[in-house]
């Protein structure tokens, strides 16, 4: 066995809870962490790094860092190739704690379970969005996204009728009752939705979801800021599609960053589509090619968050990026000029998003 194989037997999730100093969250087959080998700490409430289901790749949803054991060792070491397999093996006298082995299972083997946990994922999502129906008058809700976001009713009644947004109870307790009877609790389980290790399940608290495209994937968030207790939202399952608002026969689209965003541009009164990412790292240019070519989309608008009043350096590849949002947006940029994709760059104002500018009007 070459000193390759033995490294990829190891178990990163170990390494990182070890060497990170952070436990993970479990979501669904894949575990986050609040830390990341390239762009450190985040607070307690972070998911930013992302360990696959085969326990061997993790990537960050912060910053562009993306790898294997030994990405993050190096990563995190700042020493050679050949000093960090002899550390990760434990033959130098620096040798890390001693690193657990992986589950090792067939490519075939994790092929069929994420089907199964996908299959059962769907089929969950579809019963919540039939059930979200029920409460699509909840009143804490309604009131959060039109006074404190100051999205207008007629644009949460057109995203709840295109069944891209949906409500649950607000009252935790009423929403697991209503979930484990219009879903049950083993479909809940068996789809990511609620660890079988925990007494309940994230999404109880979490009453405003918006569904992704396909049913494949939606994010449970919740009502107000985020704390220290609560992170803001959590998205399950993956999507081969952003968020996409269609607006009849506009040849232009905006990309903005989250979907209260998306709402927001709406409510601005943009008049083309509306393309929202659910995270400034959270997309491939196929996705946009493939929207142009459907839709007829002639030119594009970025419009992601600009977070600070730094920019970042552009020569940075791995590291803290003190404005992800606006450090995105020009990665985004470089790729829509590579594939010849026409646009143009708006930046809001420094410390806000596309939702900020509703709201400063609102207050004018």
């Amino acid at each position: 066995m070459s000193v390759f194989d033995e490294i990829r037997g190891l178990s990163l999730s170990d390494f990182l809870e070890k060497q990170l100093n952070v436990k993970p969250l479990r979501s669904g087959k894949t575990l986050r962490f609040s830390s990341c080998p390239a762009c450190g700490e985040g607070s307690v409430k972070s998911v930013r790094l992302k360990v696959h289901a085969d326990d061997r790749h993790c990537k960050c949803y912060r910053c562009p860092f993306s790898g294997d054991i030994l990405d993050c060792a190096e990563e995190l070491w700042r020493v050679s190739k050949k000093e960090c397999i002899d550390m990760l093996l434990g033959k130098t006298p620096s040798a890390t704690p001693q690193i657990k082995p992986r589950q090792v299972k067939s490519d075939s083997e994790i092929a069929a379970e994420n089907a199964a946990q996908n299959a059962a994922l769907k089929e969950a999502l579809v019963k919540i969005q039939a059930l979200s129906e029920q409460y699509a008058n909840e009143q804490e809700c309604l009131d959060y996204l039109m006074i404190e976001r100051n999205i207008p009713e007629y644009v949460i009644r057109e995203m709840q009728r295109r069944k891209m947004l949906g409500f649950l109870p607000t009252d935790p307790k009423k929403a697991r009752a209503a979930l484990i009877l219009a879903v049950g609790e083993n479909l809940l389980k068996a789809s990511g939705l609620w660890n079988p290790d925990k007494k309940a399940s994230a999404i109880f608290f979490r009453p405003i979801v918006f569904f992704l495209p396909g049913l494949t994937s939606a994010e449970f968030r919740i009502i107000g800021p985020e704390s220290d207790t609560y992170t803001k939202s959590l998205r399950y399952g993956e999507s081969k599609l952003p968020y996409v608002y269609r607006n009849g026969p506009a040849k232009k689209a905006m990309i903005v960053e989250g979907f209260i965003d998306m709402m927001s541009a709406i409510s601005l009164g943009y008049m083309g589509h509306v393309v929202c990412i659910p995270g400034c790292n959270n997309w491939n240019i196929k996705q946009f090619l493939y929207l142009a070519a459907y839709l007829g989309i002639e030119k594009w608008l970025i419009a992601l968050d600009n977070d600070n009043e730094e920019l970042d350096d552009p020569n940075v590849q791995n590291g803290t990026f003190k404005n992800p949002g606006q450090s995105w947006a020009n990665i985004l940029r470089e790729a829509f000029t590579e594939n010849n994709l026409r646009f143009s760059q708006y930046s809001p104002p420094p410390n806000m998003d596309i939702n900020g500018i509703l709201q400063a009007r609102k207050v004018a």
